[in-house]
């Protein structure tokens, strides 16, 4: 239950940090500190991205939310995250 508890807080943390301006690739390294402060333990388990932006296809490879995006966060944007 403390571990779906924290995946909450997480999913929150990463998706307060997808703000017009901001790169993906910031959002995904500022969400792997929050593991790495909150749960060390888990940075093990954490997946190569928190998710992705949805648009004309489904899941938009050139929107995911991981350490190589070089993809901006825009006004109006959707996301899909998954934290874990």
């Amino acid at each position: 239950e403390q571990q779906l508890i924290f995946l909450q807080s997480l999913q929150h943390h990463v998706a307060s940090k997808l703000t017009p301006g901001i790169h993906l690739s910031s959002v995904f390294e500022s969400g792997l500190s929050f593991v790495r402060h909150n749960q060390p333990t888990l940075e093990k388990h954490v997946f190569s991205n928190f998710g992705f932006g949805i648009g004309l296809e489904f899941r938009e490879p050139e929107h995911l939310i991981n350490a190589k995006s070089t993809a901006i966060v825009r006004p109006g944007m959707t996301f899909n995250l998954m934290v874990g």
